[in-house]
This record gives C-alpha cells, structure tokens and sequence, in this order.
C-alpha cells in the first residue's frame, strides 16, 4: 500500500511545482505589494494557484504523465 501511495504521489507533486513556478507573475507581485513574505507569498499566492490550476486540469480531462495513476 505504500509502494502505491509514493507511486501515485510523484505526479501530483511534480505538477503542483511545476504550476508554483509557472504562476502568473502579477499574481506573485500584488502579493508583494501586499506585504507578504517568502512564506506568505508561497502558502498564500503561489500554492492555492498551483493547485486549483491541478484541479481544473483533472475536471478538464487533460491527459498528462498522472492521469492513469491518478484517475480512477
């Protein structure tokens, strides 16, 4: 079960840096205008982004390197 758990992981992991570093860069400056710091800046700009973007990925039916792994 564990072996499954880390091989499922590996896609949702690797797209959810790629969409960190791939966030739109007015988002990441109105953050910093804000005030927020590094952390902030990672755990209230950058991440949610990052993960809606996973989210509406999945419900678009996109295939990429997770899909059979992540989908049902």
């Amino acid at each position: 079960m564990v072996a499954v758990v880390l091989y499922a992981i590996v896609p949702a992991v690797r797209s959810a840096a790629h969409g960190v570093r791939s966030v739109n860069a007015d988002s990441i400056e109105a953050g910093v205008v804000s005030g927020c710091t590094k952390r902030q800046l990672f755990s209230r700009v950058q991440l949610p982004l990052a993960l809606s973007i996973r989210v509406i990925t999945a419900l678009a039916g996109k295939r990429d390197l997770g899909q059979e792994v992540t989908s049902p």
